[in-house]
């Protein structure tokens, strides 16, 4: 039986009793590890499009150590000199796969610290 989370989303618990193997094993297969048995990997990958299960881009992050997303914190977005930069930045970025976020400091720069910091988390 598929049941859908509080949030009305199929989730990797949900592949993993379609496919009759533990999380770790459906984390594993949708993170790209090789270490699992290919039959095994296809029998979930087949429960996985079968159940539409889209991972979840948090959850995700957190099993790979990485977002695929940069963070900068600028001075003054209404600088000129700047647009140009994160222009350019964005663009690249958008070709690898990576999301941009951009802070204005305000010219405040005890604030640049601090949003800095966020941004880490």
């Amino acid at each position: 039986m598929v049941r859908k989370s509080a949030t009305g989303r199929i989730g990797i618990a949900d592949v993993a009793i379609k496919a009759g193997v533990s999380h770790a094993t459906v984390s594993r297969v949708m993170n790209g590890n090789f270490t699992v048995d290919p039959d095994i990997a296809a029998r979930v990958r087949a429960a996985a499009a079968e159940l539409k299960y889209q991972p979840n881009p948090v959850g995700r992050s957190l099993a790979l150590g990485k977002t695929d997303t940069i963070g900068i914190v600028v001075p003054d977005l209404a600088n000129p000199t700047f647009q140009a930069i994160l222009r350019g930045l964005s663009r690249a970025a958008a070709q690898d796969s990576y999301r941009v976020l951009i802070a204005d400091s305000f010219e405040v720069s005890s604030e640049e610290a601090i949003l800095a910091g966020e941004a880490r988390r």
